[in-house]
């Protein structure tokens, strides 16, 4: 099997901002310590968690896995602790039957990396962990997955925290994918994995289960953080973020800073970053005056002594947002770094003096890797083309576009013809300007004119040229459907039931084998026929 590597920063994977964090030409401002043994022996120096967290901490886990952990999951539980022992952390929404490849990515990496860490840093423990986001109340994100190009969707009028929703009406969804691969090697061990899982009675443990099942022997701890004593830990918070705002108040000074360098920005922050939990519903707080608070529905209202009293009774009816769940996160762990897409890079990069402010230390970042799995039909396809990699980061058309330029026998790069038409127009306004400028407007609109029709004529020949080359242009466009279903990156489309169909628990062992690096790589995967 023959790998192909790209760095990030040289393909078009992520924003400026996140590049820039990459490359290491990113202001220090924004970040903590850098993702290498360094920032790792440094961040193990100043990471401090206490022992009654670590109690509090293992004890929830515990209770979390009642009933199917194993040996390896215990011990790994057990270990948190012990001071020495901290935990390298990545999270996701849960997606229906792990939803797009990369739900397995990241954490194919978090656990490739713990391995690392426990090699070079022999007097310490260091355990990969899944945050579960069981708070997330956004279903239609969540509720389907697409294999070989179908939809597979679950229908339900279920509200609130998706964690706490009923798997009912799940089976359906398992047993159309199982109906889709009858005779696929592993179809059997994929349905008893699913079954398995979706049996339990919520989405929160029936996720659990199933990354238990991929990752399980592979030391994975899940956790779901929406718990009222891992929430305990966190009244601080809440507290500080309803008196203060100063989340709202961080993250725009942050976000300011970031537009001054011209960043992007990935989220922005509202006054109060909190919902408020009940059984079927996630409604976001707001504060009214100095001492009423509300809902967003105005279901509820409370004076401030009455919510802070709620708090220290109730954490687990308040709930971060996407702004306040990286410290929420903090504060419950001993970690030392998040592994997250670009995405997620983005709007941790807009909370380095949030985290500051609420006397916490910022974890390392770490883009997560990325893989394009490939077999080896597909690959003799691409060498028959004689196409790189590379080329699939185009547009289908783009691609197509440029291979009838490659390949064709009649020279269709205008660029000089452009070129040549620039510097004509460059003389003809020196000239108008010299003589009289009124005539210049006349120069430009003549130049605008010419300038379409030399875009119209390549146009029509390139178009033309496709028509002579139509075997080709059709070999191209079916191979770039196989790389880039639906028109998008394969992980972010495709479910890995396909892949575990005709590799099983091979298929996992791969993804951890190759997420071989600190910061995340793209790798093209070639599968062995």
């Amino acid at each position: 099997m023959a790998n192909t590597t790209f760095d990030f920063t040289d393909i078009p994977f992520f924003n400026s901002l996140v590049k820039d964090y990459l490359s290491g030409e990113l202001s220090s401002d924004f970040y903590g310590e850098q993702a290498n043994l360094d920032g790792f022996k440094n961040q193990i120096e100043k990471v401090q968690f206490s022992k009654s967290k670590r109690e509090v901490l293992v004890a929830s886990l515990k209770r979390q896995y009642q009933g199917f952990s194993s040996e390896i999951t215990s011990n790994q539980i057990i270990s948190l602790s012990r001071e020495n022992t901290y935990t390298i952390t990545t999270g996701h929404q849960l997606n229906l039957a792990t939803g797009p490849l990369y739900f397995l990515y990241k954490i194919a990496h978090v656990i490739s990396l713990s391995e690392y860490l426990n090699t070079q840093f022999t007097d310490c423990h260091f355990v990969p962990v899944y945050w579960m986001a069981t708070e997330d109340h956004d279903f239609a994100e969540i509720n389907h997955f697409f294999s070989e190009g179908k939809k597979f969707v679950w229908e339900s009028e279920q509200e609130g925290a998706v964690g706490r929703f009923s798997t009912a009406g799940i089976a359906s969804v398992i047993k159309a994918l199982i109906g889709q691969y009858p005779s696929a090697p592993f179809n059997d061990e994929l349905n008893a994995l699913l079954v398995s899982a979706y049996k339990e009675r919520s989405l929160s443990e029936a996720t659990r289960k199933l990354v238990h099942q991929l990752f399980g022997d592979k030391g994975l701890v899940v956790i779901d953080a929406d718990c009222k004593d891992l929430k305990g830990l966190a009244t601080h918070l809440w507290s500080k973020e309803l008196e203060t705002g100063f989340s709202a108040i961080e993250v725009g000074e942050q976000n300011t800073r970031l537009e001054a360098k011209g960043y992007p920005i990935q989220v922005n922050p509202r006054e109060i970053n909190l919902f408020y939990l009940e059984e079927n519903k996630r409604t976001r707080i707001l504060k009214e005056g100095t001492d009423t608070y509300t809902l967003v529905d105005h279901s509820m209202r409370w004076t401030k002594k009455d919510l802070f009293e709620e708090i220290q009774t109730h954490p687990e009816r308040i709930s971060p947002n996407v702004l306040l769940r990286p410290l929420y996160q903090e504060t419950i762990l001993p970690n030392l770094a998040y592994i997250g897409g670009g995405g997620e890079l983005s709007y941790w990069l807009q909370l380095k003096t949030t985290f500051e402010s609420a006397n916490l230390r910022f974890p390392i970042l770490i883009a997560r890797n990325s893989f394009l799995l490939v077999d080896q039909k597909t690959v003799k396809k691409s060498k028959a083309l004689d196409l790189d990699w590379v080329h699939f980061f185009k547009s289908k058309d783009a691609l197509i576009n440029f291979e009838i330029r490659r390949v064709s026998n009649i020279d269709l790069d205008f660029t000089p013809a452009h070129q040549l038409l620039e510097d004509q127009f460059i003389r003809l306004r020196q000239i108008a300007r010299e003589t009289d400028k009124s005539f210049e407007g006349a120069v430009n609109a003549q130049e605008q004119k010419q300038k379409k029709g030399l875009q119209q004529l390549e146009k029509r020949l390139l178009k033309a040229q496709k028509r002579v080359l139509s075997d080709h242009v059709s070999r191209i466009a079916k191979l770039y459907d196989i790389i880039k279903p639906l028109g998008g990156n394969q992980e972010r489309i495709e479910n890995f039931s396909f892949f575990y169909n005709q590799r099983g628990n091979a298929l996992i062992d791969k993804l951890i084998q190759e997420s071989d690096s600190i910061q995340g790589k793209f790798v093209v995967v070639e599968w062995d026929a």
